[in-house]
């Protein structure tokens, strides 16, 4: 079932939808909640005033966690993202909200997600273990696990290119990750077992404060047991953890 909705792609409901060349300019965006095995196919998003594509949402009114699974997000084009907002992301995917639930095994790939800004720098609120300025390339939130984030390009996020914020088993293949501000990977605690493979991290930017790995504690709870055959082309900037890859888990 599909609703429109004030300029906003509703997907909710039914299975097996499929988006395809949709064009979603001056705020507008697509979002999927609680519906599987969809596809999302060879989109383009302009400047949306939160996320540009969403696939799982988290009701904070509520505490309602709205998953969806086996989805696939392929070959769309995202620029200038949270333009009104922070804590917002290009593609967001959206887990169960708690640990050891089933895998929401999204399939994020091919996409191009380019300059999410977000609104402002400045922190909006502050949530234990969470900091809530700028916007994510690439946002894998609440749990969200076993996900699939492959050959795609991301660059000028004004947070981090990837965030994945507790979740577990998602493979990082293969993708181009560009002059964020923040970090070109951000863990939250209770991130595991993801892995970071085949990776192109670059600094064109040379922010001062950017680095490629952070968390929400500075320790070397990094969140993956596998990063292997990355590329880093960096201006000053160190690619290991703060203390030493023997420390993954």
């Amino acid at each position: 079932m599909t609703w429109f909705l004030k300029g906003i792609l509703l997907i909710a409901a039914l299975c097996n939808c499929k988006i395809v060349g949709s064009q979603h300019p001056n705020g507008k965006n697509e979002k999927v909640h609680g519906s599987n095995e969809n596809i999302i196919l060879e989109n383009q998003v302009d400047h949306s005033r939160f996320v540009g594509i969403s696939v799982g949402i988290h009701i904070p009114a509520n505490n309602v966690f709205i998953s969806s699974q086996r989805n696939a997000i392929t070959g769309n084009e995202i620029v200038y993202s949270g333009i009104s907002s922070a804590d917002q992301s290009g593609i967001y995917v959206g887990g169960h909200g708690r640990p050891g639930a089933d895998l929401t095994s999204n399939w994020i790939t091919e996409n191009r997600v380019l300059q999410s800004i977000g609104s402002m720098r400045t922190a909006i609120e502050n949530v234990a273990g969470i900091e809530h300025k700028g916007v994510d390339g690439i946002f894998l939130d609440d749990y969200s696990s076993g996900n699939l984030v492959q050959r795609n390009i991301v660059s000028n996020s004004s947070r981090s290119s990837i965030h994945i914020n507790m979740g577990a088993k998602n493979r990082i293949y293969q993708n181009i990750l560009a002059s964020d501000t923040d970090s070109s990977v951000h863990t939250n605690l209770g991130a595991e077992e993801n892995e970071f493979y085949g990776n192109h991290v670059i600094d064109l930017a040379a922010q001062p404060a950017s680095k490629v790995w952070s968390n929400d504690s500075g320790t070397s709870q990094m969140g993956f047991n596998r990063i292997d055959g990355n590329l880093y082309w960096l201006r000053g900037r160190d690619p290991s953890w703060p203390d030493t890859f023997s420390n993954m888990h």
